[in-house]
């Protein structure tokens, strides 16, 4: 059965961890979104790793270290091309070219920089699969998990990552049991038989008498090598209100400070001794909103709304049942708000929205309106309102809308953009560019007032313009649309070197675009 999960819910030492005190056999592949890598463990070992398109070869590493000449190594490449399945390091044992000893600290060098590459993804995904080991292609060797953590853990040298990674300062830990045996630094040493299982983090620096940098980097390597472990609870000795407002208190403060592990292990620690406590749960129901875990952040909401229903929890759960997509349930719980503070301008907001993702636009017009009549300073109503009109055809009392946004928010330019787009599809050009210019006055980087101006000039031919307004645009913030212009526009100026590297960028972005097809045909015949 395969175990998978999100690395920002479970680490990718903590993963391992598992996986090796269990004696799991199999292929751990990781993802940071970008790179994918594979870890494969034999019975809790790890036996083998590699990074997909970045896989390190044996025999390049060997000749850059000057192990192995050149004229050995093809030898060796001849013989394994012949008995296929031979691995290159046992062939090059065999010639007697390297030793096995230097064979399995090459091996080792490898696997440990795959694992600490992968050690640094902080956000992604792994799987792991049961049973499924390398090919027999593959060298393999047999690696400790805690020694190869040890070595990753130690790499970290930027202190706030440390910092930010750390357990709140009040967590006890306790040593793992049978853990000897260890390359532990002299610092690790002295501060791993500090931990006895009673002493916060906080004590056992102080009781070191180490530099707090250094001590503070010694727990980290601990904790993410699994020497020692942060009980899951706190320890219960006399609890009491006190110390329930104490863990509320410090929950609060690291939730506005958007620490939001440290905010959720106070929060728990509430729930260990109150469980139904729904200030607890709906604080750990925003910190799951934050993390976009939306069942388990509903779970909270709905276990808060359980002892009293809140109007801010009611809010809460009603906007995530709109980015669920679940909209009839989140109208009741916002309609249920609604009906304890008619006016509130949260609960009328949220209504308008989850009604206009419904289709249900009479109802949300009528919601938004309410809304603005509630608050003069609120702004999203004015968009979802005009984008109402104009889905009913109505684009004069679209245009009137936002000119009023316009008037009220001066400074707000996605009113001046929005309503200069408007303007241009009633065929009022210089309205619009009279917008855009306003907006560029506010803010001269804008890239969708310079888009906007710029397609509005290339539209009416007044190419230099458009060109200039373009190039304003920053190389990495250029769409395809914007990209495919420019190459025209360099062109028709006898620019075709230029002209290219935007059609490159367009290919990349998005290969077997026809008008990119046209236009490369285009350019092919030019002089």
């Amino acid at each position: 059965m395969a175990i998978k999960g999100s690395l920002v819910e479970a680490s990718l030492p903590e993963v391992i961890q598992l996986l090796s005190y269990s004696l799991k056999s199999g292929c751990l592949s990781v993802t940071d979104g970008k790179n994918l890598g594979n870890i494969f463990l034999d019975e809790g070992k790890i036996v083998y790793a590699t990074i997909l398109k970045r896989k390190a070869r044996l025999g390049d590493s060997m000749l850059e270290k000057q192990l192995v000449q050149h004229d050995i190594l093809k030898s060796a490449l001849a013989i394994q091309k012949k008995n296929k399945g031979k691995r290159l390091g046992e062939i090059l044992v065999e010639m007697g070219a390297i030793s096995q000893t230097v064979l399995d600290k090459e091996l080792k060098q490898q696997i440990e920089e795959a694992i600490h590459t992968m050690l640094s993804w902080k956000e992604g995904y792994f799987n792991f699969e049961v049973d499924l080991l390398p090919s027999s292609t593959e060298q393999t060797v047999s690696l400790s998990s805690q020694d190869l953590l040890l070595g990753g853990a130690r790499l970290i040298q930027d202190w706030q990552k440390i910092e930010a990674m750390m357990p709140p300062r009040e967590t006890v830990l306790a040593a793992r049991e049978n853990m000897h045996g260890f390359d532990l630094t002299p610092t690790e040493e002295k501060v791993l038989s500090l931990v006895d299982g009673a002493s916060t983090i906080d004590e056992v620096i102080k009781e070191s008498k180490l530099d707090y940098q250094e001590a503070c980097k010694a727990v980290y390597v601990l904790l993410v090598s699994g020497l020692v472990e942060k009980p899951k609870q706190p320890t219960e000795k006399g609890i009491g209100a006190a110390d329930i407002y104490e863990y509320k208190t410090s929950g609060l403060t690291y939730f506005h400070s958007a620490r939001y592990d440290e905010a959720e292990i106070e929060f728990e620690r509430v729930l260990h001794f109150e469980p139904d406590d729904a200030e607890a749960h709906f604080y750990l129901g925003l910190i799951e909103l934050k993390r976009h875990n939306g069942d388990a952040a509903k779970d909270h909401l709905e276990r808060a709304m359980a002892e009293g229903r809140r109007v801010s929890a009611l809010i809460d759960i009603g906007y995530l049942c709109n980015r669920l997509r679940l909209f009839d349930e989140g109208v009741e719980y916002l309609n249920e708000a609604r009906a304890i503070e008619p006016d509130n301008v949260k609960v009328l907001l949220n209504l308008g929205i989850i009604n206009y993702n419904r289709g249900a636009s009479a109802q949300a017009a009528d919601d938004f309106a309410r809304c603005m009549r509630s608050s003069d300073t609120i702004v999203t109503p004015f968009t979802y309102l005009s984008a109402i009109h104009v889905g009913n055809n109505d684009v004069q009392q679209a245009v009137e809308l936002l000119t009023e946004a316009v008037d009220r928010f001066p400074r707000f330019l996605a009113f001046k953009n929005n309503l200069g787009l408007l303007y241009e599809s009633i065929g009022r050009d210089e309205d619009a560019e009279n917008l855009y210019h306003q907006a560029l006055s506010i803010q001269p980087d804008d890239k969708i007032a310079l888009r906007n101006l710029a397609d509005l000039y290339y539209r009416s031919a007044i190419y230099g313009a458009a060109r200039e307004c373009y190039e304003r645009i920053p190389e990495s913030e250029r769409d395809v649309a914007t990209l495919l212009n420019l190459g025209r526009l360099y062109l028709l100026k006898g620019e075709s070197d230029r002209a290219i590297v935007q059609w490159q960028r367009v290919l990349e972005l998005n290969p077997g675009d026809e008008s990119l097809g046209r236009d490369i045909e285009i350019l092919s015949t030019w002089d």
